[in-house]
């Protein structure tokens, strides 16, 4: 079978595994006899506390055994997800949300580095590895697309039958599993068979200066992402009709569409000082002008592209992650240590957000957070970007 066929698989794989009737599991959840949303809360802590412990591990399984293998078992731990909400249906507990909560984050740590890995490694196979950033953006892009739409249908369709898009989901899981069987191995990666250890990986990409590299990116994402928790008060807090504030989510997934098609130029015409450099600027627009701007309409506009930016622009850093490696065989094990660092983070950022926040809700300068967020953020990424200057990471490679 032609290996190219694994893009189009690639494509409905992100698709199928995004959880497009997110957006009605709160609800159907707190619908169960004996749920308050304390329970909710146990509930999502556990699938964090899944997904924390199996993050490395399961980028180093994924590189040992195979990516495809790898990829077909997130696959049905996705479809064990979404079997427990139709569970619930018919045998009411709140006992299958926790159980759901637990495979969506054990599916979800299996993707993490694994599809980008088994991405790239299809590329390297029909020559286009170069690409990668721009063909692996543009299938997140054509994702977010459709996903704008699933948002608004999802829950119209429910308010007349509200299993219907969980039916939708289940039955999406099941046909994408079977066409994962189809999918092509690359011809340069197979199962490893000498392995070395997930300590001595850890070394090696100490002695090249990945971490400081993925403190900065990392720092980026938790601090954008939770964030994101506070974005609805905010803009509630400044006027927003309730339909407004659910528009901004929506459209930054049409402008990660439409920002997917730049990305190759972002690659093309930068090395990774630059675009180290280059998100200091993007994100510290970002939070300076929605902290001091007052025109509505502008910050509408401002959190959207910020929102768009943040996720065209992760399979850039990928990809210079990946091409710069010590042992190649290993890039789902690199990417899941890239995003167990995130998920420290993810713990620490929305106490302090959380804080800071309320401190300035009570005095009524909700804006001052956003500053202040911002110049914390701007001193750790100062200096995480300094040190990371020191390293053979950063410096191009001789032709």
């Amino acid at each position: 079978m032609n290996i190219e066929s694994n893009i189009r698989k690639i494509f409905a794989y992100i698709l199928t595994n995004r959880r497009h009737f997110i957006v009605l599991v709160s609800i159907y959840f707190l619908m169960q006899p004996d749920v308050t949303q304390k329970t909710l809360g146990y509930a999502m802590a556990l699938g964090q506390i899944v997904g924390f412990i199996l993050e490395v591990p399961s980028g180093y399984i994924s590189d040992t055994m195979g990516h495809k293998k790898a990829l077909i078992l997130a696959k049905r731990s996705m479809l064990i997800n979404s079997s427990c909400f139709i569970l619930a249906s018919f045998y009411e507990s709140y006992i299958w949300f926790f159980i759901a909560s637990a495979f969506l984050s054990i599916s979800f740590s299996f993707v993490s580095g694994t599809l980008s890995a088994f991405t790239h490694e299809t590329l390297i196979s029909i020559g286009k590895d170069k690409e990668y950033s721009s063909i692996f953006s543009k299938i997140k892009g054509k994702v977010s697309l459709i996903q704008t739409w699933t948002f608004l249908l999802f829950p119209m369709i429910a308010q007349y039958e509200f299993m219907i898009p969980f039916y939708i989901g289940f039955f999406a899981d099941i046909i994408w599993l079977l066409i994962a069987y189809s999918l092509v191995k690359p011809n340069n990666h197979t199962a490893i068979k000498e392995r070395k250890s997930i300590i001595t990986i850890a070394k090696e990409l100490q002695w090249i200066g990945f971490y400081p590299l993925a403190l900065f990116f990392s720092l980026i994402w938790s601090f954008f992402m939770w964030l994101t928790t506070f974005r609805e008060p905010f803009l509630l807090s400044i006027g927003y009709s309730t339909f407004l504030v659910g528009t901004v989510a929506s459209w930054s997934r049409l402008l990660r569409w439409a920002m997917s098609y730049a990305t190759w130029r972002i690659k093309e015409k930068s090395n990774l000082k630059q675009l180290m450099l280059l998100d200091i600027v993007i994100f510290g627009s970002y939070f300076i002008l929605a902290g001091v701007i007052t025109n509505t309409y502008i910050i509408w506009i401002i959190l959207a592209v910020g929102l768009g930016y943040r996720y065209v622009r992760g399979p850039i850093v990928s990809q210079y992650i990946m091409e710069s490696l010590p042992d190649p065989r290993y890039k789902a094990t690199a990417l899941s240590l890239k995003a167990q660092l995130w998920g420290i983070l993810s713990i620490i950022t929305p106490i302090i957000a959380g804080y800071l926040f309320q401190q300035n809700i009570y005095f009524g300068k909700y804006r001052d957070g956003l500053v202040i967020w911002w110049i914390t953020l701007l001193l750790l990424l100062v200096g995480s970007l300094i040190y990371s200057t020191k390293i053979w990471l950063l410096t191009p490679k001789k032709q």
